[in-house]
């Protein structure tokens, strides 16, 4: 039996923004930077921000950049799940050559959690019942795991997606 990978290939549209040609959704290539701008370096070496939830939602859907090109927002949950590199067995599992600047060591705090605009009610986790409208659901890019984590209490990494 012969397994075949399937391997993607993005469209390179700027060095700055990448376009999924399965989807047709248009990524910032790297994180967003701690003043909430894209990190036009090739390499993503600016330093990467890390926002609350709702700062999240609001940097993507105002953030300017290429003449206000694209509308851009905070990808939900199946989005973001899209970029994840699946077919990869080692740490992260995203393909770096599109998106870098993901920290491989498991455990890193260093760039692996970002924020999806997917809301999650935590009746089904043990929260407090006052806090049941307060998550949102995350993935970590080294493990590949998506989980729910409390917006109002947590910063975490932003990525920015628009499109379709």
């Amino acid at each position: 039996m012969m397994l075949t990978v399937l391997t993607l290939s993005y469209c390179n549209n700027d060095y700055i923004t990448y376009t999924d040609p399965i989807t047709n959704l248009v990524w910032t290539r790297c994180s967003l930077t701690a003043d909430g701008k894209v990190d036009t370096t090739y390499e993503c070496s600016a330093s990467s921000g890390k926002f609350l939830w709702e700062d999240a939602l609001d940097i993507c859907e105002n953030l300017n950049y290429d003449n206000n090109k694209y509308e851009w927002r905070l990808p939900n949950i199946r989005e973001l799940h899209s970029i994840l590199a699946v077919y990869r067995s080692t740490y992260p599992l995203i393909d770096e050559n599109i998106f870098p600047g993901v920290d491989i060591s498991p455990g890193s705090p260093i760039s692996s959690v970002y924020w999806s605009s997917t809301t999650y009610n935590a009746r089904s986790i043990d929260a407090d019942p006052a806090d049941k409208d307060n998550y949102a659901l995350t993935v970590d890019f080294v493990y590949g795991t998506v989980y729910p984590t409390n917006k109002i209490e947590n910063i975490n990494f932003v990525r920015c997606v628009a499109g379709p």
